[in-house]
């Protein structure tokens, strides 16, 4: 038995780590004025084609959009929406970090067992494959919205950043906002 669960565990890994070597995060398409700075602070125009890695963070300016592809059959896309920051904080499974603005995914290719994430400051929305729509203001919160009939695990981030209490799941259509947590005194 413990040979069995073993050899299954090894199988996993192999398999997803597999997956994590086909993924990578490669610009689609840029529409308007966008910039990214990398790990060691240079920041750069970005360009149609290239690819960003974990640390990379991604500014779009206004009426600006740019097109993200996690896979190379482009069926986990990412539109990182005008006004927005966020932060690739891995590549596989995806974690992607909003600290302003809005990005609309669509999911339809994920490997077995992995998660896509996208964490703002009050909440972090897991995902399986759907289509959804997150977005963060600090002045409104967290709001994130389900496009198709795939469930969104949502939780609610302490003032760490960690997932805090009980997940729930959105099912199609419906909507959560999880408003800005005021620090104390301030």
């Amino acid at each position: 038995m413990k040979k069995t669960i073993f050899l299954g565990f090894i199988s996993m890994t192999f398999c997803l780590s597999a997956y994590a070597t086909e993924y990578r995060c490669e610009v689609m398409s840029v529409q308007g004025v966008a910039h990214v700075s990398g790990a060691q602070g240079s920041r750069q125009t970005v360009r149609e084609g290239e690819t960003l890695g974990a640390g990379d963070v991604l500014e779009t300016g206004p009426g600006a959009f740019v097109d993200l592809a996690f896979d190379p059959g482009r069926n986990n896309v990412v539109r990182v929406e005008s006004d927005s920051l966020i932060k690739l904080t891995k590549i596989f499974p995806v974690r992607l970090h909003l600290d302003k603005g809005a990005a609309l995914a669509r999911l339809e290719g994920l490997p077995k067992n992995s998660k896509f994430q996208v964490v703002t400051p009050t909440a972090i929305a897991a995902v399986r494959g759907t289509i959804f729509r997150a977005s963060y203001a600090p002045e409104t919160g967290t709001q994130v919205f389900n496009l198709s009939k795939s469930k969104i695990e949502v939780y609610r981030v302490d003032g760490q950043g960690l997932a805090s209490g009980k997940s729930f799941f959105l099912d199609y259509g419906q909507a959560v906002q999880y408003p800005r947590i005021p620090l104390p005194g301030v």
